[in-house]
């Protein structure tokens, strides 16, 4: 690789991080301002002006970059088939890596869903799908879009999951096996973004796991309160490889192995789909 693709590399790495962090923090100053006024606010507080403002900073990044199809990867004639098909395999994928975790004894799991809850479930509902694509429109969009505008593929998936990984280290529990997990979770959406083109499926699958993760099966959200309403899953102490501590199901032994092995089979997939050509530098 020559200097001077490195060194754009370099900068192109430099700008976006610093971008991320700028859109991150539009996205969560909202519930920060709610936290110093009322320290005493309900949690739903929190998650309200989060959610509002993670909604305006997708509205002002389609101003900043709907031009840029690489970045603005919504153009899709199969949105919706695309939409539901990424909900139902995040939410099977989910539900799986749950399962195990509870035949091996991770967690005590509680029925707790009552008609009454049904507003609060769509509720969460829709906030999670928010939330998770504006996470997958800044890393498998924006950083990612940027390096595939330079014709850089390969970098592209890198440095996205790095930084996607890197967003969720201040997390409760953050450790290197949900590092781990992360970068498996990550450069698996990271090739589906790329085999698509588009972000809908990618979006769909990250909401339908911390759908089912904090308000279906009520554990731990990446080290981030859940929002237990139909299960609420127990963690038991001594379990902690198998349930994850209070990061969550993805610092779980559990989901590393299952995350490993989805990220082999979408790469044996993409391959495959490309008659054995490898990815582009």
């Amino acid at each position: 690789m020559q200097l001077k693709q490195l060194t754009l590399i370099g900068k192109t790495t430099l700008t976006t991080a610093i971008m991320t962090i700028v859109w991150s923090l539009i996205s969560e100053m909202g519930g920060e301002v709610v936290s110093k006024i009322n320290h005493h606010s309900e949690n739903w507080s929190v998650i309200s002006c989060e959610l509002l403002l993670e909604g305006i900073a997708i509205f002002l990044m389609w101003l900043t970059y709907y031009r840029h199809p690489k970045i603005w990867a919504f153009a899709d004639q199969q949105l919706q088939k695309r939409y539901l098909l990424g909900f139902l395999f995040g939410t099977i994928w989910f539900a799986l890596s749950w399962s195990i975790c509870v035949i091996l004894g991770g967690f005590k799991v509680q029925f707790i869903g009552k008609f009454s809850n049904l507003g609060w479930f769509i509720v969460f509902l829709v906030g999670f799908a928010v939330q998770s694509m504006f996470e997958e429109l800044i890393c498998r969009g924006y950083i990612m879009g940027k390096f595939l505008e330079l014709n850089l593929p390969k970098t592209a998936i890198i440095v996205n999951s790095l930084l996607f990984m890197l967003l969720h280290t201040g997390n409760d529990g953050f450790s290197l096996l949900a590092a781990l997990d992360l970068l498996f979770f990550a450069f698996a959406m990271s090739l589906l973004r790329l085999q698509t083109q588009s972000l809908w499926f990618v979006g769909a699958f990250h909401a339908a796991w911390n759908f089912a993760e904090g308000v279906l099966f009520g554990t731990a959200v990446s080290g981030t309160t859940k929002q237990a309403i139909i299960f609420n899953s127990i963690r038991m102490s001594h379990k902690s490889l198998v349930n994850g501590g209070i990061f969550g199901v993805e610092n779980s032994l559990v989901s590393v192995i299952l995350d490993g092995i989805l990220l082999l089979i979408i790469v044996g997939y993409v391959y495959w789909h490309h008659n054995y050509q490898p990815i582009d530098s």
